[in-house]
């Protein structure tokens, strides 16, 4: 816990849109570039486009990746918002020291070593730097974390290996904050396979200092940001995680929550990874669900649930929802996850059941859910103007298009006229394909599009439901 009672967000803002980063253990070693530490996150931050003021520090060298290099931070003439420090653990009380007389913001310890290792010299370090830095008003982040970043800011300073796997980095409307790093490196990369875009992403490991709810209460008032999620261990101030969640709330962005150390075992496991003490899982849901946050039971939820809720954030709440499928039995099951996450799935009135029944064929179903067949993909612009009729009837809030499996050239087709149907469509509409690998590309094609696709019953019915979940707080919160 920090050493000084702050106001909530007090120097967050300096990690999440800093203009000028301090960094401690680089090397001029080239072939360091590529792993972890302070010359893997300046290689990350020159790769991807950093605009700000970069002071790799290092008394051996002249420069580091063809940028000057300093001997000490006061060297620096400028004010610096951040310094990323990754260099061993005893070394770290006196860089912060150094950073505190000149002035530097905030601080993001890469290094572990300190309270996660459960032994008393481990707890003293920790409680040391954190006592250094409140005597300098400079917050900490971490220790123990993988670094962040900020793409909507073009900073990229993290040392996830998942970086090394892509040349560019997307901009976009969701923002992670995690007390886990490493775990963040598979769930981005799990996230850009499904075109699913996180800019944001602030690790903050033993959280000695700030903690999630400072960034939380940061990002509520990012107007690029639509969705907020947090993977949490434990949190140590619940008044302000509790006010940061109700700003996100004031502001319509909803707080997706998952949280770790759900049994005795996982909650031992998590004081060995981010020294933090889990507590009893259903005290933390309810606690959670009061901060007006939605809970979510796996971290698997994270990626439809928080592509939906930021792909429908221009919408309203959803009642009613049209099924059109080409298989009666997959209409069925997706009929069963709408009800089940609280929505509707209502017949259609005989105008325009009607309509529709004009559009497909003979043998085919008008009812909600309408099954079209796989007939009708020979005439996929009936399909449109099936959207088209329910548009007008006014009688159903967003529309599921939901094929099966096909042959692979053709589900490409189907792909760019579901893409082109839904981009024309006056409310909402996402895609429902369960299928095999065959039609995957096509899935991808419909995902880079930036609509939600769905590839199991329940992750739809799932996303669906926290979705609804979230428009229930916000009109209680407003009532």
């Amino acid at each position: 816990m920090n050493a000084k009672n702050y106001e909530i967000g007090f120097g967050a803002d300096a990690l999440i849109y800093a203009k000028s980063i301090a960094l401690f253990g680089v090397s001029g070693d080239p072939n360091k570039k590529n792993v972890v530490g302070g010359t893997g996150i300046l290689n990350n931050l020159r790769r991807f486009g950093y605009k700000g003021k970069l002071y790799p520090i290092n008394p051996k060298y002249d420069s580091v990746l063809g940028i000057k290099c300093y001997a000490s931070i006061g060297d620096v003439k400028d004010k610096v918002d951040l310094a990323v420090v990754a260099v061993g653990a005893e070394n770290v009380a006196g860089i912060l020291e150094e950073c505190g007389q000149a002035g530097v913001r905030c601080a993001s310890i890469i290094t572990s070593g300190f309270a996660e290792l459960m032994t008393d010299e481990g707890i003293e370090m920790q409680n040391n730097i954190c006592e250094i830095a409140a005597k300098y008003d400079m917050r900490l982040v971490g220790p123990n974390n993988l670094g962040s970043y900020n793409m909507n800011n073009d900073m990229c300073g993290s040392t996830s290996t998942s970086l090394l796997c892509y040349d560019e980095m997307p901009k976009g409307s969701i923002a992670w904050v995690s007390q886990s790093g490493a775990i963040c490196s598979s769930i981005y990369g799990r996230a850009m396979d499904a075109a699913i875009d996180i800019p944001i992403v602030l690790t903050t490991g033993n959280e000695c200092d700030l903690e999630s709810a400072d960034f939380i209460w940061h990002l509520a008032d990012d107007k690029a940001i639509n969705v907020i999620c947090v993977y949490s261990e434990a949190v140590k101030n619940r008044e302000n995680f509790r006010n940061a969640c109700k700003k996100a709330l004031d502001n319509n962005k909803p707080v997706l929550v998952f949280k770790n150390g759900k049994t005795p075992r996982g909650s031992y496991a998590c004081m060995a990874h981010t020294a933090s003490e889990a507590g009893e899982i259903d005290e933390y849901t309810a606690f959670f669900e009061e901060c007006g946050a939605i809970v979510l039971d796996s971290l698997d939820e994270f990626y439809d649930t928080a592509n939906l809720l930021d792909k429908f954030s221009a919408f309203g709440d959803i009642e009613n929802v049209a099924v059109i499928s080409t298989s009666g039995g997959s209409g069925i099951c997706i009929t069963d996850c709408m009800v089940q996450a609280g929505m509707k799935v209502p017949d259609l009135s005989e105008k325009t059941k009607d309509a529709v029944k004009a559009l497909i064929p003979s043998f085919a179903s008008p009812r909600n859910p309408i099954d079209v067949t796989a007939h009708i993909l020979r005439t996929i612009e009936n399909v449109a103007e099936v959207g088209r009729v329910l548009e007008r009837s006014g009688e159903v809030d967003a529309m599921i298009l939901a094929p099966t499996t096909i042959a692979p050239e053709a589900s490409i087709t189907l792909a760019k006229d579901f893409v082109d149907i839904i981009k024309a469509s006056k409310i909402p509409a996402a895609v429902q394909w369960y299928t095999g690998s065959g039609n995957m590309e096509a899935i991808k094609m419909i995902r880079e599009a930036g609509i939600p696709v769905f590839t199991e019953y329940d992750s739809i019915r799932r996303a669906f439901m926290r979705r609804k979940q979230f428009f229930n707080k916000v009109n209680k919160h407003g009532g």
